[in-house]
């Protein structure tokens, strides 16, 4: 998110804080309770698999800045609904419906709402009866970007745009109306910016050697202010005039994501809020009207929020304590403020909640409301929903790996069974550079509910818990450190009493699709069963493929990020050196059951290569599945393709780790079914 530069000055503050969320006592602790909790449960009843496939009802909560409203995005069977309370009078209007409705967000002025769709930007007036309208296209395959709303302007949103004629990228002001104010051009995209209070722009991000450069534009000529490296997103916040100081959300020397303040004199920087635990990442800051820094948000094991004053630490206190009757064990609140402060938002994000409650308190009177209860009580007779005693909570694990190296994850255990018999499966997340967190999951609910645990590991390479974590993997994927990492997670859950070690399986889905084929194919022996979603069977094919792609001024960023973190295409000796620690490579060591379900439209994994991996199998009679919806892209999106996925999932686990699994289909997914798998060795399709 993009900030404007503060109306008031604020002081820096190294602050001793207050965490609204604490993780379990310890490791050894958590496991051993999780599993006394779900042993001590009925076994959940098998909840239809269409309920984990359907997509969210409610998403995008949001107050407007002044507090007096709320709206929400409903999504309905074939189209969203855009929605806002009046949170003083408790009433609903429906304000736009739409094929598609991604995000909405609210004008400084808290009198609009702009939403973003697959066009673009439209937009509509809050008022009774009032009509919306396409506020400007954006089309990111042109060079068009949305960027936020302008918060130096009453109804104005920020957008990046490239110039055909003098081919130079524009930073524009549109306002509600569609026209457009041209607030700086040049050949380099500006990929971030801070605006004064007259909306003059103050200071930009743009495109630099091997990372990016912040620039000072107070004066008639830029001034170079600071370098980033690849690794460094420098996310611009905030700027106090009178003290010279400049606010960026940035790593520079310091392992972890922090606050900063840098002196645009001296060029010093000094460190703000940094976590308390030194182990994550800074996610999100909070500014008031006025720009002041209040509210610090560190996506941990679960969520741990931070007051950066005493009135924003008390007001979250009280908060805290008003949602004590409706906090349970695991509950995991995040706390959103209106841009006055004085309305907070509370949601609920509970890895055991389908739909995540939401509740709001009103500071200046002293009130807790539940404004979105009637729709939640609607929902109850909605197929997506489900009740939450029925879903398993996510508890955080820590554990050494076998060179010493501290590392996380997520266990998720069934309920009602024994759980060292139980089948295990490991779920490695995609990206590499990404990370589990410990949210509400469809895929992971659904295998547990099956009666079996889940094991999501972040090894190395993975994101958010500082930048040696990443970079410790050092290029070894495939047969080496980083699938050693989630062997090793899933040894010292073996060794505490989790899973059958006789009876264990393992999917995930784009680089956990990767590490699902290297585990069949390096530890063939191992595990039961794979089942692989968008996998690269050569992870160097796919940086290639990656590489290829048209690149704008950020995507080089992520291009050089990526020859760093794994290997550089045009090294043709790193290149083979990849290849030969890949499944592509020794594919004939596979002897176990592998289900693998694509895209036809994937752009990151070609699925030509899927397809002629899975052939290869295929013709030495190995048991292998091909599921290929030409329609989708990496990942499904259409609900009959998700209910496809967890069908071939389901099925798949059931037949080799003795499971349970819905048996019915519809007449719909078994037309889906007979028409995608393409190839079915394991003989799931339904007759």
């Amino acid at each position: 998110m993009l900030f404007p530069c503060p109306r008031q000055s604020w002081a820096i503050r190294l602050t001793v804080s207050l965490s609204l969320f604490l993780p379990l006592n310890s490791f050894a602790d958590s496991i051993t309770g999780a599993i006394q909790y779900s042993e001590s449960q009925p076994v959940a009843p098998l909840i239809p698999r269409s309920q984990f496939a359907g997509s969210a009802s409610i998403k995008n909560e949001t107050l407007s800045p002044n507090g007096q409203f709320l709206s929400y995005i409903r999504k309905k069977s074939s189209y969203s609904e855009l929605w806002i309370v009046d949170l003083a009078k408790g009433q609903h209007r429906l304000l736009l419906a739409a094929k598609t409705m991604e995000q909405a967000f609210w004008s400084t002025d808290s009198s609009f709402v702009f939403v973003q769709n697959n066009d673009g930007i439209s937009g509509i007036d809050v008022t009774p009866n009032a009509f919306a309208h396409l506020i400007t296209e954006i089309d990111e395959s042109k060079d068009q970007y949305f960027y936020g709303v302008d918060s130096s302007h009453n109804q104005a949103i920020i957008i990046s745009e490239k110039n055909l004629k003098t081919q130079q990228h524009q930073l524009l002001r549109v306002t509600v109306d569609g026209a457009k104010e041209v607030l700086y051009a040049d050949k380099k995209r500006v990929l971030d910016y801070l605006l004064d209070d007259s909306g003059q722009l103050i200071f930009i991000k743009q495109i630099g050697e091997k990372g990016a450069d912040l620039y000072d534009f107070r004066s008639k000529s830029a001034k170079l202010l600071k370098h980033c490296d690849w690794y460094d997103n420098c996310s611009l916040q905030s700027f106090d005039g009178l003290k010279n100081t400049l606010l960026v959300k940035a790593r520079f020397t310091q392992d972890l994501t922090s606050l900063f303040a840098i002196n645009t004199i001296t060029q010093k920087t000094q460190l703000v809020h940094q976590d308390p635990k030194q182990r994550f990442d800074l996610t999100k800051v909070y500014y008031d009207k006025d720009d002041e820094a209040r509210l610090a948000l560190y996506q941990d094991e679960f969520i741990s929020q931070y007051g950066l004053d005493s009135v924003a630490e008390k007001q979250l206190r009280k908060f805290q304590q008003q949602l004590d009757p409706f906090t349970e064990a695991h509950t995991v609140w995040v706390f959103k403020p209106s841009a006055n402060f004085k309305v907070w938002l509370a949601l609920d994000i509970s890895s055991n909640k389908s739909q995540r409650r939401l509740f709001v308190f009103n500071h200046s009177k002293n009130s807790l409301s539940q404004p979105l209860s009637p729709i939640y009580a609607e929902m109850k007779d909605e197929k997506n929903y489900i009740q939450s005693q029925h879903l398993a909570s996510k508890v955080a694990v820590n554990y050494t790996t076998s060179d010493g190296m501290q590392q996380f994850g997520y266990l998720t255990l069934p309920l009602g069974r024994k759980i060292s018999e139980v089948p295990l499966v490991v779920k490695p997340h995609g990206g590499p550079w990404s990370r589990v967190t410990g949210n509400y999951d469809p895929l992971t609910q659904l295998i547990a509910n099956r009666g079996y645990a889940v094991f999501e590991p972040n090894f190395r390479a993975s994101t958010g818990m500082g930048r040696h974590y990443v970079i410790s993997a050092k290029q070894d994927f495939g047969k080496g450190r980083v699938q050693q990492d989630i062997l090793d997670g899933l040894h010292y859950l073996l060794s505490q009493g989790v899973g059958d070690k006789t009876q264990l399986a393992i999917h995930g889905h784009s680089f956990g699709g990767f590490s699902t084929l290297t585990a069949l194919t390096f530890t063939p022996d191992l595990f039961k069963v794979g089942i692989a979603g968008a996998p690269p069977s050569d992870m160097a094919q796919s940086v290639k493929l990656i590489s290829q792609q048209p690149q704008n001024d950020s995507d080089l960023i992520g291009k050089y990020s990526i020859q760093q973190l794994s290997l550089n295409p045009d090294d043709k000796n790193a290149m083979l050196r990849f290849y030969h620690k890949s499944p592509d490579a020794h594919w004939q060591n596979i002897k176990q059951p592998l289900y693998i379900i694509a895209g036809g439209r994937d752009p990151k994994v070609a699925v030509a290569r899927v397809k002629d991996f899975s052939i290869r199998l295929q013709q030495a009679q190995k048991p292998i599945s091909l599921l290929v919806d030409n329609l989708e892209g990496h990942s499904p999106e259409r609900d009959i393709a998700r209910e496809g996925y967890m069908y071939v999932l389901e099925k798949a686990l059931a037949t080799h780790l003795n499971g349970v699994y819905e048996e019915r289909l519809s007449p719909k997914l078994i037309t889906y079914l007979q028409r995608n798998l393409i190839i079915d060795i394991n003989a799931i399709k339904p007759k």
